[in-house]
């Protein structure tokens, strides 16, 4: 039995120039630390690679996420309550815009932000309110955002942040002085660092 489900999700998924190709090197920060710890690491690309999903977007991009959960927790022996997930820019905002709202009660995750994130649509948000009420799903799904002050989304980060917070999940931020979007990038050591803590808080070390 491994001990926990592991799911990295960078924009690569949504084809906005993520670290797919980077995660298979063996030397690669988060491969290193996700092969010591023992858990599955995977990288899904999207439907349509290659280009943005707000400029091109072709295909169910929630469903094609959902079936690699799916597919990853069908083919390993793992924990179905513990899967803890990296998101960045694009990838930010399609997991609290897109797919938590309509996925999230099927695939809930411990999830770093990074840099990004935007409101759901107003047909959406109702959903993230619903999500909230359910106990079982709120207790496998926290929101932790990494993001600089100078970040263009500031203020739409602040905005998904006050409807998580407010729906009832675990929410926090970390806030980096000055920094504009996406940087310090690469973001391992964020990752890394707060993946540590959620694994320790859940028993997992």
């Amino acid at each position: 039995m491994i001990r926990s489900s592991q799911l990295i999700w960078p924009s690569t998924y949504m084809g906005d120039e993520g670290a797919y190709l980077q995660f298979q090197s063996p030397n690669h920060a988060m491969t290193k630390f996700v092969k010591k710890q023992g858990w599955i690491f995977i990288s899904p690309q999207s439907p349509n690679a290659g280009d943005s999903w707000w400029s091109n977007w072709q295909g169910d991009h929630n469903e094609a996420l959902a079936q690699a959960f799916e597919e990853m927790k069908t083919k390993y022996n793992v924990c179905r309550n513990v899967v803890f997930g990296s998101t960045l820019s694009g990838g930010s905002t399609f997991w609290a815009r897109n797919f938590f709202p309509n996925k999230g009660g099927q695939h809930p995750a411990y999830t770093v932000m990074l840099c990004g994130g935007v409101l759901p649509s107003k047909d959406d948000r109702p959903k993230v309110i619903t999500l909230g009420q359910n106990p079982a799903i709120v207790a496998q799904s926290s929101f932790e955002f990494v993001y600089g002050t100078k970040d263009f989304l500031y203020n739409q980060i602040q905005q998904t942040i006050e409807l998580y917070t407010g729906a009832g999940f675990e929410v926090s931020k970390e806030e980096i002085l000055d920094a504009e979007h996406c940087v310090p990038n690469p973001f391992s050591s964020y990752i890394i660092a707060h993946w540590t803590a959620r694994a320790a808080a859940l028993g997992l070390d």
